[in-house]
């Protein structure tokens, strides 16, 4: 399923998709992430047990942002799950955003 079928069937939910909500940023941000897994899925069993900490691209909407969140492939798929927060660098919420889970060294976002 695409990203953007996927981001449509969810559109009539009350949670905006970082999609949505985004903008172009977030969505290249997430793109390359997920490009950085060389294409695994969530449920690949070499995420499974993956304990290696890789690094990520901070997905905030800031443009000329070039934070790296630092965490495993099982923590990045558990954190995007659903496609309905964003993985985001230590003081990079935006005022508008609600903060769903404060980690060290990451935030999960959910936008407005």
């Amino acid at each position: 399923m695409t990203a953007v079928r996927f981001g449509l069937r969810l559109a009539a939910r009350a949670i905006p998709t970082i999609t949505e909500a985004g903008g172009a940023t977030r969505i290249a941000k997430r793109r390359a992430n997920t490009t950085l897994l060389g294409g695994r899925q969530q449920d690949s069993s070499a995420t499974a047990g993956s304990r290696e900490v890789v690094p990520f691209a901070c997905e905030c909407r800031r443009v000329d942002c070039d934070e790296t969140v630092w965490i495993t492939e099982r923590q990045f798929w558990r954190a995007v799950h659903g496609d309905r927060v964003a993985l985001v660098a230590v003081r990079h919420a935006d005022p508008d955003e609600r903060i769903v889970r404060v980690t060290t060294g990451y935030l999960l976002v959910q936008p407005a």
